[in-house]
């Protein structure tokens, strides 16, 4: 017998019992037992009751009347496929199984294999369309369409994308009323490095292939910066207000201690950037005073203070423009400020917010203000807010090599990146995962 799943059908189990000699057995219990379903163990396949109960179950008996007969009731389960109950006699070791074919229910849930990706341009890949009934049986996608919202994408009558050009692009699937959208963020070239807290350091594509775990780290904050050249990461770990070890790592995992010289002068360190030359530029205490923002060469040598923030004890984030004229840093309650390297001068840019970076070429800065993306003018003039991340904190952000773009992670969130030209913002699905990221 055959009908589709959760039908309760009409016509009752009916079996006949007879012995041995061929005469009809009356008043023998005849055991019906619904078999379960390999392949869904926690789903019921097929339940049964007595004719005078509406309660199933996998259980149930019956006493066979003057013609040898016992009846149940039977419900077909939630499981598409075939269904057994097992039909036993103790008494006369008798046993049978009855079979039904369980089919598929109406179409009722539409889900998407691919929801939202990070691809780059030229990338191909299917959408994987599932149709299911209302307990998830599939039923065929044949008749699913699909159809490019925008032209960063095309697609084909099977679901199979290919992402044209850098963006958000969206296919909508369709079957009957049900509907949906696959989404790709098209990003461009780019590499990132990426912190497991407390567990290590890798670098990935930025469309989150290529993953490679460079180092494996016990700290929760290392803030990890990419050399001018792309060739090593420099990340510090320890305590930043006293025992911190700042060390750079190669891409092929080699680590290479960085020990500020002379390190008589310092007490810890954070928050290191390089410029366009590859100086490193940082915020530690002094030695008998305050905050301070330093500079030192690559390796560890040639430190000198650049300017302390009074009697400060917060860290200023501090970050050098490419040619390494002027720094900035974020200082409460003045805002960003900007320091002219030369000659020590130091002034407020009228801008309030923290993270400040600038652009490649020098000509911006972005920071971030509240839950908001903000940027500026280097001089602080035409101040914008480029995206919001509703509420949720952004971390120090980086600019693309290009500076069209930039990355704003954050924490436990993912990461955005974020097109300076108009905001458009492509979200990285793989960044969840991800406490810090930079963007080389």
């Amino acid at each position: 017998m055959s009908d589709t799943i959760g039908v309760a059908l009409t016509q009752a189990l009916v079996v006949r019992v007879r012995e041995p000699g061929g005469a009809v057995a009356r008043g023998a219990v005849v055991r019906f037992t619904a078999l379960q379903n390999d392949s869904v163990p926690w789903a019921t396949a097929i339940a049964v009751t007595t004719l005078n109960s509406q309660y199933f179950s996998n259980f149930a008996t019956d006493s066979t009347d003057d013609q040898g007969r016992a009846s149940v009731l039977v419900e077909l389960g939630s499981v598409a496929g075939k269904a057994g109950i097992v039909i036993t006699v103790p008494e006369l070791g008798l046993s049978d199984t009855a079979w039904y074919t369980v089919q598929p229910g109406h179409p009722a849930q539409l889900a998407l294999g691919v929801r939202d990706t990070v691809v780059m341009q030229g990338a191909a890949w299917n959408i994987g369309v599932r149709v299911s009934d209302r307990d998830g049986n599939p039923l065929s996608a044949d008749s699913v369409t699909y159809a490019s919202i925008n032209s960063g994408a095309t697609v084909t009558a099977s679901g199979h994308v290919t992402a044209v050009s850098e963006g958000r692009s969206g296919i909508a699937v369709q079957w009957g009323t049900a509907h949906d959208t696959s989404w790709a963020s098209i990003v461009p070239a780019g590499v990132l490095v990426g912190i497991h807290s407390g567990e290590g350091v890798y670098v990935l594509n930025l469309d989150g292939t290529g993953l490679k775990k460079l180092t494996g780290i016990q700290d929760w904050s290392v803030f990890p910066q990419w050399s001018p050249d792309g060739k090593r990461v420099t990340i510090y770990e320890g305590d930043p207000y006293s025992s911190v070890n700042f060390t750079a790592v190669s891409l092929d995992g080699s680590r290479t201690p960085v020990v500020p010289t002379p390190g008589s002068l310092l007490i810890g360190l954070a928050w290191a950037r390089p410029d366009a030359s590859g100086l490193l530029y940082f915020a530690g205490l002094r030695s008998g005073g305050g905050m301070t923002v330093w500079r030192m060469n690559a390796d560890g040598s040639g430190l000198v203070p650049l300017v302390s923030t009074t009697n400060g004890y917060d860290f200023t984030h501090p970050a050098p423009s490419p040619d390494g004229k002027t720094v900035l840093y974020d200082f409460e309650p003045q805002g960003i400020m900007a320091l002219d390297v030369a000659t020590g001068t130091v002034h407020a840019l009228g801008l309030q917010g923290v993270f400040p970076v600038y652009s490649p070429d020098g000509a911006h800065i972005a920071y971030v203000s509240g839950s908001a993306l903000m940027v500026a003018n280097s001089d602080g003039t035409n101040a914008r807010s480029l995206w919001g991340s509703s509420g949720t904190s952004i971390m120090a952000p980086s600019w693309s090599a290009d500076g069209k773009w930039i990355l704003s992670p954050q924490p436990g969130a993912g990461a955005s990146l974020v097109r300076v030209s108009d905001g458009l913002v492509l979200p990285l699905a793989f960044a969840s995962s991800y406490q810090q990221l930079a963007l080389h």
